[in-house]
C-alpha cells in the first residue's frame, strides 16, 4: 500500500490537501545528525524549497542537533518539518 500513496502523495493538489488541512497537532522530534547524505528527489515544492534545504544542509554538521516536526497527515500519510534549532 505505501508505493500506492507514496504516487498519489507525488501529485501537487493531493500533497496539498494531504499538508494543508492536516488538523493533526505537531509532534516535535529532536535528533543529532550521525551523518550526512544527499538524496535527490522531485519534490515539486518549488526552487525556493530547494534553496532553504540546500542552505540548511550546509551549515549543518554531524553532531548538530535538528528539530524534525511531524504531522499525522489529512490522508493519514506522514509529513514533516526540519528545522536547525
Amino acid at each position: 500500500m505505501l508505493p500506492v500513496l507514496t504516487l498519489i502523495l507525488a501529485d501537487p493538489l493531493v500533497r496539498t490537501v494531504n499538508v494543508g488541512f492536516d488538523p493533526s497537532p505537531p509532534r516535535e522530534h529532536r535528533v543529532v545528525v550521525l551523518d550526512r547524505h544527499v538524496s535527490h528527489h522531485n519534490s515539486g515544492s518549488g526552487t525556493r524549497s530547494r534553496r532553504s534545504v540546500s542552505k540548511m544542509y550546509q551549515s549543518t554538521k554531524v553532531g548538530d542537533e535538528i528539530v524534525l516536526t511531524s504531522h499525522a497527515g489529512l490522508l493519514r500519510t506522514e509529513w514533516l518539518v526540519v528545522s536547525g534549532d
